[in-house]
């Protein structure tokens, strides 16, 4: 769950990028702040996900943050889908559902949404960074 100033951060994203005209419905709102989170995903803790990352060499890391934040580091060799696009489930939809998937964002509010969006399309195979890239 995000803590209140994590919040605001998001609110001024979304206004800055008149996200809110392109919303479907409120639920759309809640996983965006992680309030409807449930799923089968497992966690990884910053101090295992080096270790885990070269475990598992068929992994798909996704970054989910925005253009921005990537701009100021990444996880090597990670994907980045923003959680923010509109098109954010379209291209979750072209994902092969068989890999396994290692997703964060910057602290972990958008990824355990983004592993909720994905376990409800049928993916099986989800690791969630715990703490997120900061974590990392």
């Amino acid at each position: 769950m995000l803590n209140i100033q994590s919040m605001k951060k998001h609110i001024d994203i979304f206004i800055k990028l008149d996200y809110y005209s392109s919303m479907k419905n409120m639920k759309e709102v809640f996983y965006m702040f992680g309030l409807f989170s449930k799923s089968n995903a497992k966690s990884v803790s910053g101090k295992e996900v080096k270790d885990f990352i070269k475990a598992e060499k068929d992994l798909v890391i996704l970054d989910i943050r925005t253009s921005m934040e990537v701009a100021n580091g990444k996880i090597p060799n990670s994907k980045n889908i923003d959680f923010y696009s509109s098109t954010f489930q379209k291209e979750i939809d072209k994902l092969d559902r068989n890999k396994k998937y290692l997703v964060y964002c910057a602290s972990g509010g958008r990824s355990k949404s983004a592993c909720g969006i994905m376990d409800k399309m049928g993916f099986k195979n989800i690791y969630e960074l715990k703490g997120g890239y900061g974590a990392y």
